[in-house]
């Protein structure tokens, strides 16, 4: 028997593409969130699979089509959880989806439900944990309770919370379970690593919904310079499509400038807002949009990407992210603690 999701799974499995063995490099630092799950995933039977379907790399493009399914040995619940490549989680909750959480023995449960889907940003490592229960785990379980339509997602300080409730939830349960586990590289084309319908859907999709999403433009600096390059142009350029679109006309964003650790830490400062505004000059003065609804912040180089002293590690830390505050009138929801559920 195969279940087919509808709807809102589609809907949250739009950034999901599974692969086998993908590795972070020093151009696509790993998420520290992804470890925080491995712990919870870690001596899980072997009785739930994962299938991949559309692709025969680890390594694939924005904009690549693909799909994937789970099957299960036992009757079970099934809990997914989604790291992407900026540590972002984002959490299935079964009971809350309408077509009944439990899966069959030999049941397949494919994503999505008609039509391969967009691989899309961020651009990096991820990984998709499967965890198959012989009893459900609830939104309140999981603490939760607060996101409606049966997804939930959180920013990434907020993400070893969740893994250690889920891995808490699981053992006090005192019951058989099993886990899948997918890894892979979202990377950019060759061409451009994201173009203007990229960003949109982004910032637009149903599942960003309940934060506000950071999205590193892969905007990068030389060393001591808070001037735009020809590449940074380009990609500004994108960004500046998508923001005149009347799809987001009414959003507002930050904009926030870092440095990597050279230097004085006062004088990063300074140099991280400058290179913040030199993205909000352009974007205003090439594309039009509206200076108010762009702020420009300076974070020195007190939140690097990538942690350490190499060449890419600065490289990487030298850059603009695009963060959104508010689509027109309302505000992102943001979920600025987590507190475990009691367990059953």
């Amino acid at each position: 028997m195969r279940t087919l999701l509808t709807g809102i799974l589609a809907t949250a499995a739009a950034t999901w593409l599974p692969s086998a063995g993908a590795e972070a490099t020093s151009a696509h630092p790993r998420p520290a969130t992804i470890s925080a799950f491995e712990s919870a995933f870690e001596g899980r039977g072997s009785w739930l699979q994962a299938n991949v379907s559309g692709v025969t790399k680890s390594v694939v493009s924005v904009g690549e089509k693909i799909s994937f399914s789970f099957t299960s040995d036992r009757d079970a619940y099934l809990t997914v959880v989604h790291v992407d490549g900026e540590g972002n989680v984002l959490v299935l909750i079964p009971n809350q989806i309408g077509v009944g959480p439990k899966i069959a023995a030999g049941e397949t449960l494919d994503l999505p439900i008609d039509d391969a889907f967009s691989v899309s940003l961020p651009i990096g490592p991820e990984s998709i944990f499967a965890f198959a229960t012989e009893e459900e785990l609830t939104a309140a379980q999981l603490g939760l309770l607060e996101f409606d339509g049966g997804l939930a997602t959180l920013d990434p300080e907020l993400g070893p919370g969740l893994a250690s409730c889920l891995q808490k939830q699981i053992a006090a349960a005192n019951d058989s379970s099993s886990a899948a586990r997918i890894d892979y590289l979202v990377a950019a084309s060759e061409a451009l690593p994201y173009t203007a319908a990229d960003v949109e859907q982004y910032f637009s999709t149903q599942t960003r919904s309940f934060k506000r999403p950071t999205l590193d433009m892969l905007i990068q600096f030389e060393n001591d310079s808070a001037d735009l390059t020809p590449e940074a142009r380009g990609r500004l350029d994108e960004v500046g499509k998508a923001l005149g679109g009347s799809q987001m006309a009414a959003f507002g964003f930050a904009l926030n400038g870092h440095t990597d650790d050279v230097g004085d830490a006062d004088y990063n400062l300074e140099l991280s807002e400058r290179r913040a505004l030199a993205a909000q000059v352009y974007l205003v003065e090439n594309y039009g949009v509206k200076a108010q609804r762009l702020e420009a912040f300076g974070h020195g180089e007190g939140s690097p990407k990538m942690d350490g002293s190499s060449r890419a590690a600065r490289g990487q830390n030298r850059r603009v992210e695009l963060e959104l505050k508010n689509r027109g009138t309302r505000s992102i929801k943001l979920l600025s603690n987590y507190r475990c559920g009691a367990s059953r």
